[in-house]
């Protein structure tokens, strides 16, 4: 296309259309159809209605226009009719800014209702021993990625392999209940449960679509917070959703809060109404955002695709106007520790492990997750590295 035609970083639409359409009668370039004008402006009409409007009469509007730009008319008309076009197009945009939001928050009560629907109690109430101890447990859990089929030299994993890991943490959570009999555990659902459909690489690996990945997981979840409330004398269930779950590939489609991993909770608080030690608790600084208090250490987690290890204590004392003193975070799948300004920062790792994308970028990683004992006189008394 000639360079001509294309749009001037100081043109609004109105400004942009009239250029158009003056070169096209004055000049009559033969590369410039007014089909070609139409499709610059993203018109929804038919070239002969543009070409008709303009040139059809001696009282159409490009007529008008040149006579009151050769006579020195009303320019004031001419600006008033320039600035209703900016705020008809100002109107359009937010009414389609409207529409997203609903669309996408009846498509979001349409996966609730149908993840669950007909979600009845799984399991019996649990014989709740009161205990007190000294130190509580944090368990990180999150990046399963499940849905996701992988089968490379350097990683295998499906949903039965996800099951058998999720087995794995579980014991080896019992073993470390054994040695520090802590009294509570507080869970933290670190986003990106489900592989979802992000990326054309993403959807190829998947072995699942995302509403079965949803159910899947729910119900893999919910017996692995079963196990937990019969070892612990409560169970605080937080979540910080991921980016893996949000409704739509590209970013700007999606609304803020709008990610699948929201509605695991949903499910399992179904599942486990029979567990009075099971809590689960709404986000109250952000929606992607949890925040909670253990032996009187404030701890937030984030899922860590918006943050960095360099930056996320700023922007966590900024959300809630204090400096915590254990931030949790996942999304770059290995497990890590990290003091800034005498914050602990504990990222997690991957259940799923290394995948295709991963390779791509030269990032080879074990599949990890992460457990550490807070106490009244410690933040972290020991943190246990779990590999799978």
């Amino acid at each position: 296309m000639n360079k001509k035609y294309e749009r001037k970083s100081n043109e609004n639409d109105y400004d942009y259309g009239l250029r158009l359409i003056t070169i096209k009668v004055e000049e009559r370039p033969d590369d410039l159809e007014w089909g070609d004008i139409v499709d610059l402006l993203h018109l929804d009409i038919h070239r002969d209605t543009l070409r008709k409007s303009v040139t059809g009469s001696p009282y159409s509007g490009y007529a008008v226009m040149k006579h009151f730009q050769e006579t020195g008319g009303n320019t004031d008309l001419i600006e008033l009719k320039k600035a209703t076009i900016q705020m008809r197009d100002e109107r359009n945009e937010l009414n389609k800014k409207y529409r997203e939001i609903s669309r996408n928050s009846k498509m979001l009560d349409m996966f609730k209702e149908i993840i669950t629907s007909n979600v009845s109690c799984m399991f019996q109430p649990n014989k709740i021993m009161p205990r007190t101890t000294d130190n509580d447990m944090v368990v990180l859990l999150s990046d399963i990625h499940y849905g996701i089929g992988i089968d490379s030299s350097f990683n295998k994993c499906d949903k039965v392999i996800i099951q058998e890991r999720l087995e794995q943490y579980l014991t080896e959570i019992k073993q470390i209940q054994s040695t520090h009999h802590s009294q509570d555990c507080y869970l933290v659902l670190g986003g990106d449960l489900i592989s979802g459909a992000i990326h054309s690489q993403i959807r190829m690996e998947n072995i699942e679509n995302v509403i079965t990945q949803i159910k899947e997981i729910s119900v893999l979840l919910s017996c692995f917070v079963n196990e937990l409330s019969q070892l612990f004398f409560k169970v605080h269930v937080f979540e910080t959703p991921g980016n893996h779950s949000r409704l739509f590939p590209n970013k700007a489609e999606n609304q803020k809060g709008d990610l699948l991993d929201t509605l695991i909770p949903h499910y399992l608080k179904a599942a486990l109404q029979n567990q009075s030690n099971v809590r689960f608790y709404v986000n109250t600084i952000d929606d992607e955002v949890c925040s909670f208090t253990v032996r009187g250490h404030h701890v937030m987690g984030v899922h860590g695709d918006k943050d960095s290890t360099s930056t996320v204590v700023d922007n966590m004392k900024r959300l809630a106007g204090y400096t915590p003193d254990i931030i949790v975070t996942a999304h770059r799948h290995t497990n890590a520790l990290t003091t800034i300004n005498d914050t602990k920062i504990v990222q997690n790792g991957c259940l799923s492990g290394t995948d295709n994308y991963a390779v791509s970028k030269r990032l080879i990683n074990r599949p990890e997750q992460t457990v550490f004992i807070v106490s009244e006189k410690q933040k972290i008394v020991c943190l246990y590295d779990i590999t799978f």
